[in-house]
């Protein structure tokens, strides 16, 4: 749940961009908090001032788009946590989360090392701009 709440954080500081889903864990607490829809409604509203919108990943228009969004949850997630998003030292938790819990099935999307150069990576996702 802590990794869902960072995520909204992160649309919320998107300027309406669109932010990948870093995490499978995290993509399944959103599914959940989906379903209740009126509550949902209202969070969006409240929270974060827009109602977010979940495309799964496999509905996005491009590799490239899925790319462009796990850039920004990228740069995003490490402002939040104040790492340095070009050379970092540990992994901001929507990054590392599937990895510590060991999440069965989880993609091996390796985008960190794309970034940072290294060989740490975290999961696949769906797109929440």
């Amino acid at each position: 749940m802590e990794g869902l709440r960072q995520y909204f954080k992160l649309l919320g500081r998107a300027n309406n961009e669109t932010v990948s889903m870093p995490s499978r864990a995290v993509d399944v607490a959103w599914h959940e908090f989906i379903l209740f829809t009126q509550a949902y409604k209202e969070f969006c509203q409240q929270g974060i001032g827009r109602f977010i919108y979940h495309t799964p990943v496999e509905e996005m228009t491009s590799p490239a788009e899925l790319e462009k969004g796990m850039k920004k949850a990228w740069f995003l997630a490490c402002e939040l946590h104040g790492i340095n998003h070009l050379s970092p030292t540990k992994l901001p938790l929507l990054f590392a989360i599937d990895g510590a819990l060991n999440i069965p099935n989880r993609v091996g999307y390796n985008f960190f090392s794309s970034i940072a150069g290294s060989t740490d990576g975290g999961g696949g996702g769906g797109d929440g701009g």
